[in-house]
């Protein structure tokens, strides 16, 4: 849900983006949130 909310944020920020150039930083602020959340809980195998 969360990734959604940000996908949707972020589409958002690029209709304001002619307007509001500045703005771009929240839309880099989204895509971390994204990664952020699709990343956590996953497990690396140990290398040995």
């Amino acid at each position: 849900m969360g990734i959604v909310f940000a996908m949707v944020n972020a589409i958002g920020q690029l209709l304001y983006l002619p307007a509001y150039p500045i703005w771009s930083v929240i839309i880099a602020v989204d895509l971390l949130v994204i990664y952020g959340l699709a990343v956590y809980g996953t497990t690396r195998s140990p290398s040995i």
